[in-house]
């Protein structure tokens, strides 16, 4: 009996442990992946109807002041895949976008380990699109700086590690949804 007793004390000191060191890491770095739509092509006066399928890589750094509000420094790298019949070769397409990001993060605790997330901030993109239009082939950049706003959930599933599922909307017609897995130090 004592040794039970002994055994469920080292597992309630172990959990305690770990929700303090949740409650202690103010930084947080993740990794993720997802996929997206982008409807650049249409919205630069191109006569696109079909979305453009794309999946993407993302690592961001974030800094947690408080259990509530941090910042956010990310790299999204986008590849576009076709669209949604594969005919990248008939129409127009964007062929990557990469974009850095700057955001304030505010999460709304929804349990003790579960919470809702809401990003605001701005992104500075660049897009590479090969565009077949009338049979003619162009090659076009487009670059600058835009708004970002995202939406979210997140679970801290282990001492130090959380997972969130993100969906994120950025200024030069992309939309993504994220899937990331962070670690808290």
């Amino acid at each position: 009996m004592k040794y039970i007793f002994l055994i469920i004390m080292l597992l309630v000191s172990a959990l305690t442990t770990a929700e303090e060191l949740i409650d202690e890491s103010h930084q947080v770095i993740s990794l993720g992946g997802g996929l997206g739509v982008s409807r650049w092509a249409e919205a630069h006066g191109f006569d696109e109807e079909i979305l453009n399928l794309k999946h993407h890589y993302e690592v961001a750094y974030r800094y947690q002041f408080n259990p509530s509000w941090g910042s956010e420094i990310g790299y999204m790298y986008q590849k576009i895949t076709g669209s949604f019949i594969l005919s990248p070769l008939t129409s127009a397409y964007v062929d990557k976008v990469s974009s850095f990001r700057l955001a304030v993060v505010y999460s709304q605790p929804l349990s003790q380990r579960s919470s809702f997330l809401f990003k605001l901030g701005v992104a500075q993109y660049n897009v590479i699109a090969n565009l077949r239009y009338d049979d003619e082939h162009v090659d076009t950049d487009n670059e600058g700086i835009g708004a970002l706003t995202s939406l979210g959930w997140r679970y801290n599933f282990a001492s130090n590690y959380e997972f969130s599922l993100v969906y994120t909307y950025q200024k030069f017609d992309t939309n993504t949804v994220t899937a990331n897995f962070g670690y808290r130090f």
